[in-house]
């Protein structure tokens, strides 16, 4: 982000952590991880900001370097007719690139299953219930992560400032469980209202609309993440469980270096060898 130019955005709108601290469902300390010391040691500053206020930063980057975005192109298949690769979308338009960057993600990844064979994610008999916090009242004094760990169970709390952040509640579940159709705020609350006053406040202040109960799913390993001109990046090539948080970060990470290996590379293939 900073070779982007971008922290000072990023500082107006996100947060900066100290810790990232580990308790169990009855309020017992774990242990704890600096941040700070990690951003020393890495020579770069974290920061916990929403999706949507990054996305919008990186919006506004693309808008000023004048790079065009096509919506509502979703990818159906990718297929190699005499030695050239197609991308056909929903709306009909069929493109020929010279480089296609798989960056479609974990759930149904149409580069995935070219590249690979199959793009058939794995279920981990784990939910995520996630919300976003926002208060005229101070929530978070501490800009500390709260990450609570019972049997089966696991809330997390991450500020972005005083006033506003975002929570992930857990349990491990059955795929298409009934709990998916019950009150999301009502079961919550059930579930981990007797856990830290922490979780309690912050699920009382969700608004019931923006809570999302999202099934668990990732992806095993696989031994190429290139074929011909195709090539995967963030969680088509290596989707790490979402309650790491690490999807986008991951991905960001990998555009950037992507970019620096092809641009020094004198073929595609090179390219992509050395950036796997």
């Amino acid at each position: 982000m900073s070779r982007l130019n971008l922290i000072n955005e990023i500082e107006k709108v996100g947060g900066s952590i100290n810790e990232m601290q580990r308790w169990t469902e009855k309020g017992e300390f774990i242990g704890s991880i600096d941040i700070k010391e990690i951003d020393y040691y890495i020579g770069a500053k974290s920061f916990a900001i929403s999706r949507k206020d990054l996305q919008g930063i990186l919006l506004q980057k693309i808008d000023k370097l004048n790079i065009p975005i096509y919506y509502n192109h979703n990818a159906q298949q990718i297929t190699t007719q005499e030695n050239s690769t197609f991308i056909n979308f929903g709306n009909g338009i069929e493109a020929k690139p010279d480089i296609i960057v798989g960056a479609d993600g974990r759930m149904n990844s149409v580069a995935r299953k070219y590249v690979n064979g199959s793009n058939e994610p794995i279920y981990q008999n784990f939910v995520n219930w996630i919300g976003i916090v926002e208060s005229e009242h101070p929530v978070f004094p501490d800009n500390n992560v709260l990450d609570y760990w019972g049997c089966g169970e696991r809330f997390g709390i991450v500020p972005i400032n005083k006033y506003k952040g975002y929570w992930a509640g857990g349990k491990s579940l059955p795929l298409n469980s009934s709990f998916k159709n019950e009150n999301p705020k009502d079961l919550l609350l059930k579930l981990f209202g007797s856990w830290s006053p922490n979780i309690k406040e912050v699920i009382a202040l969700a608004n019931e609309e923006n809570i999302r109960y999202i099934e668990v799913f990732d992806h095993n390993p696989i031994p190429k993440w290139h074929k011909n001109n195709v090539c995967l990046i963030g969680d088509a090539a290596h989707a790490a469980l979402p309650t790491s948080g690490q999807g986008a970060c991951q991905a960001i990470e990998d555009a950037w270096h992507f970019a620096s290996i092809l641009d020094a590379a004198e073929t595609t293939e090179e390219a992509f060898s050395k950036f796997q």
